[in-house]
Parts: C-alpha cells; sequence; structure tokens
C-alpha cells in the first residue's frame, strides 16, 4: 500500500472511501427499498447497477451456479425412489469431511441421521439429513443444532412417514442407507437416529401402543403391569435397573441398534406437559362439580397461564361440547407453562396457585417415596403433591438439555489433561456424573409422584421412556447428553427449506417447472460448496471433484478450466474475478431403478435355550464382520429340524454363539455357530402380496383359507400386506383374490380389488404361490392372472376407470404442466390485445441482417426442444453451438443467404406499414 503523507492515510484510503463514497453513493431511501425487496436477485441487480464493477455480473454468478450444480450431479448422484429423490451418503460424508478438516482427524465419526414428516411446497414429505456431532464441533464453532452448518439433507420424499412409505424409499435392511451404515460401521464410526417416538417406531416396525402388553416400549420388555413396579429395598423406580434389551428384527435400518435411537427431550417433555395440564383441567371440572363451580378454579388456572404470556396471553382451551379436546403446545408454550416462579425475573404466580386444593391427600406417602423426597411428614397436601410433580418435570427437563461448552468450567477436565487445553479428548462433554445421579434422583421422584397423584394408568409411554430409558443413555451415550439427539434444530430446517422453495425455485411457474426436491438439494450442496470454498482444503476437493467426473467419463478442467487462485479474505482487496466457462455437456436426470422393496418378517417360532443377554457390543468392535449386527441368519433347533430366520444382534466374547433376535416381543436368543445354516429357497423374496376376498375355488385339492396362505408366503420369504390400500397407492402389491371374486357385480367388487385395477396391480390366483412351494422356484406370473373381462367391460362412467393421483406423479421429469397452470396460460392469453391477422409489423427500420448463425439456430431451436423436452435455454443454445461446428462451408454461405433475404424482406415491411405519429 502507498502511504500519502500528506493526507495521512494510504492511496488506497483515500480512493474507497473518499472518492467511492462520493460517486457510487447508495442513499438511505435506495438501501431500504432494496431491504423490502423479496427477490435477493433484484437487490443485487440494483446493487450491480448503484456499485458498477463492485459485484460481479449477474452472467459470472449463473456460471458459477451452473457449475457447482454439475458437481452437484455428479459428485453426489442424485437418484430418484419411489416418491422422493435421494443422494449417495457416502459421497455426503466425503464432502462433509473436505468443510470440516478436523473430521478427519477423529478416530470414530459421529453421526445423526435425523428423519421426520413436515409439509414442503404444499405437500407432506419426509425429511432424512445427516448431522456430524463428534465432541470436536464444539471446538470448531460447528453448531450441533444449526440447519444451515450441520444438517445435510440425505432423502427427501413425498407422503407421510408411515412405515410403509418409509419402506418403499429407504429399502429396510437391504436398502442403501442401512447399507451405507453398516459399512461406516465397520470403519469404526457410529450412527445415532433422532426422532420422535412415532417415526422411530415406524423405522423399528410399528405396533407401539400405549394400552399394549407388549409394544409399550421400543427399548424395553415394558408392560402396563410393570410400569409401576419400584425396588422392595429403596422403594424408587431405579431400583429396578431396567434395560435397553429390546431389538427389532424387522427394523428397516437393522445397523443401528436400540440404544443409538435417541428419543427427542423436547418432544417427551412436550407431551408429558400436555398430559399433566389436561389432567389438571379434569380435575378443576370433577372439583368444580363437587363444589357446584365449574369455572372457577379452572378460569384461576387460564389466568395463570395467560400471565405468563402463553400465545400472547390468549391461551384457550377448547371444548366439542362436554368433551375436552387434545391441548396441543409446542415447545415455548410447554415451556413457559412448566417453569417454576422463580426461573422468572417478573413475578409470576405458580400455575397451581388457586388452583390445586390445599386439603390433605387421602393417601399417605410410601416411605421410599418420603425418603427420597425428604419429606418430614407421611402426609402431604393436594397443592405440594401437584408442585412436586410440576417441579421434577421441569427440573428433569433442564438436564436434558444441558450440553455446555466444558472449557468454561475445571469440573470438566480429564485427570492428567492441562488447564486450558483446546483438545477435545482431554474433556468429559455433557452431563458430570454427579449431574446424571440428580436426574436419576428426580426421575425415580416424578415417577413416584405421578402413581401417587394419578394411579398407574397415567405413567405414559413417554413418561416411562424418561423415567427409565434417559438415565440409561445419559451413561452409556459417548456424549452424555440427550440434546443432540434433539430434534430441535431438524424442525428449524424444514422450516428454512420451506423458506428456500419460495425465494428460490420457480414453482412451476418458470420456463420450465422445477422439481422442489433438487432445487432444495442443489440449494444444500451451494451452502456445502460455499464453506469448502473458504476452508484450507479447497484444492483438495476440487482433486476429488476431477476424480468423480473421470469416472463417469467426463473432463472436470476442460469443461471448466483451471480453478482460480485461492482468494484472501483478511485485509487485502479481493481482487481476481472468477473466470469460470460453462460447459458445452447437458445436465440429464438420472433415474435408476429404484430399491425392491423388502418387508422382510420373522418368523414367529418359539426357539429354546434362551440365555440371559450379555452386554452388545459396539457395531465397530465386532470380532467378526461375517456375523455383524443387521445380518439376516437362518438355523434350526437341536428339538426341531425346521429352519428359523433371526437377526444377528453380535457374536458372544467366546465367538462360539451368536445372539440372535427372532421377535421384537421376544428377548434375543444365543445360538450356536454350528447351528446356523443355508437359507431354504425364497422364491416369492421382495414380492408383496395383499390377500382379498374368498380365496377358494371349485376343485381345489388343497384347501387353503387366508390365514395358512400367509403363513406360505412368510416362509417363502414373502410379505403379506393387510393395510388399506388405499394408502398404498404408490407401492406395487400383487392381488391374490379368486375368480369367482372378480365375477361379482362391479357394484359390489371390493374396495381392494377396485383400487387394484385402477392402479395396474396384478390380480391373481392363489394357485402361483401354492406352485412356488411345491416347485421352490418362481413361476411365470402371468399364467396365473385371473379373467378381468367384467373389470374391463364396466360401464365408461365407473369408478373402475377413473385415475388414481399418487405422490409418485408429483415428481414432474420437467415437462409435466398441471391443470391450474394450463388454465391460467389461457386465461391470460384471452386478456391480451389481439395482434392483426396482417404480416408481423416491424417496430424499427432494421440496421444490418443478422448473423447466418441466427438464422440456423432460428431453424434447429424447435426441433432440438422437441427432441430434448428436459433440456434448459442454456442447453439448448450449447447444443445449437455443436451442431453449427458440424455445418460445412456450403451450408453455411445459404445460411448468410437466407439472412440477406430475411433483412431485404424486414425492410419492405417496415416500409409498407401504416404509422402513426
Amino acid at each position: 500500500m502507498i502511504y500519502d503523507y500528506k493526507a495521512g492515510k494510504t492511496i488506497y484510503d483515500t480512493l474507497t472511501i473518499d472518492t467511492a463514497s462520493q460517486i457510487h453513493h447508495i442513499s438511505s431511501f435506495q438501501v431500504l427499498k432494496m431491504q423490502d425487496s423479496i427477490s435477493q436477485k433484484e437487490t443485487f441487480r440494483n446493487l450491480r447497477k448503484q456499485l458498477p464493477g463492485f459485484i460481479d455480473s449477474e452472467r459470472r454468478t449463473d456460471q458459477l451456479k451452473y457449475k457447482w450444480h454439475q458437481e452437484f450431479e455428479i459428485v453426489l448422484q442424485p437418484s430418484r425412489t419411489k416418491t422422493g429423490w435421494r443422494i449417495n451418503p457416502e459421497r455426503l460424508r466425503q464432502c462433509v469431511s473436505f468443510a470440516y478438516p478436523w473430521l478427519q482427524e477423529v478416530e470414530s465419526e459421529w453421526w445423526r441421521l435425523y428423519g421426520d414428516a413436515r409439509n414442503f411446497g404444499g405437500q407432506k414429505s419426509v425429511l432424512f439429513s445427516l448431522s456430524i456431532i463428534n465432541n470436536e464441533a464444539m471446538f470448531h464453532d460447528c453448531s450441533f443444532q444449526s440447519p444451515e452448518e450441520n444438517y445435510w439433507p440425505v432423502h427427501i420424499f413425498y407422503g407421510s412417514d408411515s412405515r410403509l412409505n418409509l419402506d418403499l424409499n429407504i429399502g429396510g435392511g437391504e436398502g442403501y442407507l442401512n447399507s451405507w451404515i453398516d459399512k461406516t460401521a465397520q470403519k469404526g464410526h457410529k450412527t445415532f437416529v433422532a426422532s420422535d417416538n412415532m417415526f422411530a417406531n415406524a423405522i423399528l416396525g410399528g405396533g407401539l401402543d400405549p394400552k399394549s402388553s407388549d409394544n409399550f416400549s421400543i427399548y424395553a420388555f415394558e408392560t402396563t403391569s410393570t410400569r409401576s413396579e419400584v425396588g422392595e429395598n429403596s422403594g424408587v423406580r431405579s431400583e429396578m435397573k431396567r434395560k435397553i434389551e429390546r431389538e427389532h428384527p424387522e427394523s428397516l435400518l437393522p445397523a443401528v441398534p436400540t440404544n443409538h435411537f435417541i428419543p427427542c427431550a423436547n418432544h417427551m417433555f412436550v407431551r408429558i406437559t400436555e398430559h399433566l395440564l389436561t389432567l389438571r383441567v379434569m380435575l378443576c371440572l370433577n372439583e368444580g362439580i363437587v363444589s357446584n363451580d365449574k369455572s372457577a378454579t379452572l378460569t384461576k388456572l387460564l389466568s395463570n397461564i395467560n400471565i405468563r404470556g402463553v400465545r400472547g396471553g390468549h391461551f384457550q382451551l377448547k371444548f366439542d361440547g362436554r368433551k375436552l379436546e387434545p391441548v396441543s403446545l409446542n415447545v415455548s408454550h410447554a415451556e413457559t407453562i412448566s417453569a417454576p416462579p422463580e426461573a422468572f425475573s417478573t413475578v409470576f404466580p405458580h400455575i397451581l396457585d388457586g388452583v390445586a386444593l390445599n386439603e390433605q391427600f387421602p393417601q399417605q406417602l410410601p416411605s421410599g417415596l418420603q425418603a427420597a423426597l425428604g419429606w418430614q411428614a407421611n402426609s402431604i397436601t393436594y397443592y405440594d403433591l401437584e408442585k412436586k410433580i410440576w417441579e421434577t418435570h421441569w427440573k428433569m427437563h433442564v438436564l436434558c438439555r444441558k450440553d455446555p461448552d466444558p472449557r468454561k468450567s475445571a469440573m470438566y477436565l480429564l485427570p492428567g489433561s492441562s488447564p486450558g487445553s483446546q483438545t477435545a479428548t482431554d474433556y468429559r462433554f455433557g452431563l458430570l456424573n454427579t449431574e446424571i445421579e440428580e436426574y436419576i434422583r428426580l426421575a425415580d421422584l416424578h415417577h413416584g409422584l405421578v402413581l401417587l397423584r394419578y394411579g398407574s394408568s397415567r405413567l405414559y409411554p413417554y413418561l416411562m421412556t424418561r423415567v427409565d430409558i434417559v438415565p440409561i443413555l445419559l451413561k452409556e451415550l459417548p456424549f452424555h447428553s440427550l440434546f443432540r439427539g434433539s430434534t430441535e434444530g431438524g424442525e428449524h430446517c424444514h422450516y428454512l427449506h420451506q423458506c428456500i422453495y419460495y425465494g428460490h425455485s420457480s414453482r412451476g411457474g418458470g420456463w420450465r417447472k422445477e422439481e422442489p426436491i433438487l432445487a432444495l438439494f442443489k440449494w444444500s450442496y451451494r451452502r456445502l460448496r460455499e464453506k469448502i470454498e473458504q476452508g484450507e482444503q479447497c484444492g483438495d476437493f476440487l482433486k476429488f471433484v476431477q476424480s468423480c467426473f473421470a469416472e463417469v467419463g467426463r473432463d472436470y478442467t476442460g469443461e471448466f478450466g483451471e480453478h482460480p487462485a485461492q482468494q484472501q479474505q483478511t485485509g487485502e482487496t479481493e481482487q481476481s474475478l472468477s473466470t469460470i466457462q460453462p460447459a458445452d455437456t447437458t445436465v440429464t436426470d438420472r433415474e435408476p431403478p429404484v430399491t425392491p422393496v423388502t418387508n422382510a418378517q420373522p418368523a414367529d417360532i418359539p426357539v429354546t435355550d434362551t440365555q440371559p443377554l450379555d452386554t452388545p457390543d459396539s457395531i465397530g468392535e465386532l470380532a467378526d464382520t461375517e456375523y455383524r449386527r443387521g445380518k439376516t441368519v437362518f438355523f434350526t433347533s437341536h428339538q426341531s429340524a425346521e429352519v428359523n430366520k433371526g437377526m444377528v444382534i453380535n457374536l458372544t466374547p467366546r465367538k462360539k454363539h451368536v445372539k440372535v433376535a427372532t421377535n421384537p416381543k421376544q428377548r434375543p436368543i444365543d445360538v450356536a455357530l454350528d447351528c446356523l445354516t443355508e437359507p431354504p429357497p425364497q422364491p416369492l423374496k421382495s414380492q408383496t402380496f395383499v390377500i382379498s376376498g374368498n380365496i377358494a375355488e371349485r376343485g381345489d385339492k388343497e384347501k387353503v383359507n387366508t390365514e395358512k396362505l400367509t403363513e406360505i408366503v412368510k416362509s417363502l420369504g414373502g410379505t403379506v400386506f393387510s393395510g388399506d390400500v388405499e394408502k398404498a397407492v404408490d407401492a406395487s402389491f400383487v392381488i391374490v383374490t379368486s375368480q369367482k371374486e372378480i365375477n361379482k357385480p362391479t357394484q359390489k367388487l371390493n374396495k381392494t380389488l377396485t383400487m387394484a385395477y385402477r392402479l395396474g396391480w396384478k390380480i391373481i390366483s392363489k394357485k402361483f404361490i401354492i406352485e412356488s412351494r411345491n416347485t421352490n422356484t418362481l413361476p411365470s406370473i402371468c399364467d396365473y392372472e385371473l379373467d378381468l373381462t367384467n373389470i374391463r367391460t364396466a360401464p365408461a362412467d365407473s369408478v373402475l376407470h377413473s385415475k388414481v393421483m399418487t405422490n409418485s406423479t408429483m415428481i414432474n421429469n420437467h415437462h409435466v404442466v398441471g391443470g391450474h397452470r394450463e388454465l391460467k396460460k389461457k386465461l391470460r392469453g384471452d386478456s391480451k390485445r389481439k395482434k392483426p391477422d396482417c404480416a408481423v409489423q416491424e417496430k424499427s427500420l432494421p440496421k444490418k441482417p443478422c448473423t447466418p448463425y441466427a438464422m440456423f439456430s432460428k431453424n434447429v431451436w424447435k426441433s432440438i426442444v422437441k427432441e430434448h423436452p428436459t433440456f434448459t435455454m442454456r442447453e439448448v443454445n450449447s447444443r445449437v453451438s455443436e451442431l453449427w461446428k458440424e455445418v460445412g462451408d456450403e451450408d453455411r454461405r445459404m445460411y448468410q443467404q437466407q439472412a440477406k433475404e430475411n433483412y431485404e424482406n424486414r425492410i419492405v415491411r417496415y416500409n409498407s406499414a401504416d404509422r402513426q405519429y
């Protein structure tokens, strides 16, 4: 920098601060106008006008975006699934490791797989995203819950998060996602699933029921009768020492152990708050009947809540007649209601003040609960009892959300580590042992108090998970915190995706219809690419990209040129501009075959010689990868030669037995390695059937009912769907029925057959399955299709001939046009002024003939668009350029002559037109 001693500043400061600020001054009015603009592109167009030369051109910006989108296509390999799009998770992991170089130095990577369903683009959709949750992330300013920094979408698909839709898209144990998790586990990495309880239940197999005796919890063999049990010695719940011992052989992600499914602390807290508030409201109504004043205590309760500002001070309960509708809260509402008065700086009453009775509770405190509570007397009032319930409820929530920076306190420093260390391995993360013990004490109190006040029927699954399972996870998780498994960041990610969808996509209004899911994936890659560009490993990443292009036979450097030198970010002027050139190649959407659905279900066969469950080994520490977790094995028992099917949990320490789960309702068993056998013939593997109506037919040699046929299908490797087919329109099932059912009047056909015909599913006889069993082969399904003449000849106005809208049709191929879009085009066209029928008029006198290339482009443009309907305008122009290079000199002279004739005709039209002045 040259220094000007007379001015007392550098020449650069004189030019930029003094002169440039006067020439390129932007007034406050212009700034406010740009701030109020909803279009970021328009904002930067205005800035380019106000600051010419300071901001790179829109053309170069579009070239950079185009380049990165080409990288996205090659590097992340987007591909279609049944109702959505996914990318290659391993490629995504590699890209994230370039964005966070410290990740390459850790011994074991900890990945959080988030999943949930939300509305996206006006449609119900499911998001799977990957995040890194290693302790080192905290030391490198990488937020665990930031949707922009640490939530990378790996799969988005339309529809709900039902078991069927999840299976159709991620493919189960043989699908891409479980295969990737299994491969990373063999390298010593860990994957944790973060979701709400119902999503986890759908992944693990479904069937969770709060009133069930065998599906009460996804973690332990808890039942409605055992949830109230307490220890004989201490009288509290923790003495029972519950374990996470339940395994799910039908899981869609069998490579993920049950203790890696982290329950969301916020979901548990909100659901329990809703339950406690509902119980309090019902007590207000019941107590009001006794005192002949139903509204007094309820009004006081609402007053105590509204004075805290819940829903702007307008929180209300809704009733359907005399029935109370379910109470629905979000996290902020639940926290504001549950927090004790001392948590606020403003003085608020307790929500129970003037609401709960100050009378003595009729039952005495159990001795164990009294000792744990530290209560002097064995009696307690209604008010104090309920207040303690809310107090323990709040304190457990505070501990569940705790995940502090360990560098702020010496208590987290491990023995032998130096104070002020910046190495993550020198610290303990999450909760300290004393804090975990405090949580266990609070959980015991909460369980005992709720049991005493409301009875065992009010010990809901969320509450029992919080009491029994959370303490185990706080001890066993490597980061000792439930906050990293929270869905808080994932919910923010859904909201961010909505903003991106409305702010960065054409939503069907552009030159072509844009796929919202792909647009979102591209935006996410651009965010990741920006982080890599600003990092130290940008050069290494470009080499990685070049290798990815080389794998598909493309030359990255030839298409986009050399990467510009790394720009200086601190204290220096950014002088180098991007010199990216557009590629001549085209973008095509790869649509590989959809992963087949494998609804594998375990055999419900009792097995013998059950042994106590050993402590499960870590996935990455299995002694033999041949018997790693999630693998399907077949075995026989000593008492029977019947072949059973199960899922491997782990190899026992002596490596003579393998622990196998055969049924989620039973504990895993130890199977000797010499009892393992080859799988029996499974000709119906990957086939899903729906058995509909009466399947009996005349002349049957073997009487087979629906139950027996279901067992045969499962023994041959197939599955039977028994749900509502109207909710499975995106699936591809085979219907098993009889000709007698088909020949019924069309008005009497059952819903399953009607929907199957509308969707084009195969409708066959049960003889297909019997033949598969007898021959152990898969016969030709065409030989067993039933005669559908009765259905095909139904009246034209019958529902049998109506189309079905599926989630799969929402994924357009860039040429699907909606009905409203066609209608809008027609209506707007009718409203425009009609042009005269005469020849096209020239608005101004033509100055010179157009180029031969322009004439050539005009001739071939429409044919290229018709041949390649998925091409963008840039890609069409690129194709025109390629074809022009192939045109010979003689043809070029012909186009030059056409351009000259066109120029003369335009002059004639201009001179002959009637003009008004």
